[in-house]
């Protein structure tokens, strides 16, 4: 699901992506905010999830460190192996 809270008279866009718990839901979910954050100069703000421990300050920042170094074999593969990089979220 995806809120955008802004209005005609706001001065930023406040979006609030929030995925159902697959592993597609959530790499999707965070691709969309990140790509959100980078197309807007906003901030992406990891607090449903909480990936990254500390927070990174922009999503050029998320993506260097979260990025894989190798493809899997589907897109559902490959978003299981994005997730499981986070240790801290007992997989």
């Amino acid at each position: 699901m995806v809120m955008d809270f802004s209005t005609r008279a706001a001065q930023h866009i406040e979006a609030i992506f929030t995925p159902t718990r697959t592993c597609v839901g959530v790499v999707s979910a965070t691709a969309l905010a990140l790509a959100a954050e980078s197309c807007s100069g906003g901030t992406f703000v990891d607090d449903e999830i909480m990936m990254l421990q500390p927070t990174a300050p922009d999503a050029h920042r998320v993506v260097e460190r979260t990025r894989l170094t190798h493809s899997g074999t589907t897109f559902e593969h490959c978003c299981e192996r994005y997730m499981r990089q986070f240790e801290h979220l007992n997989g």
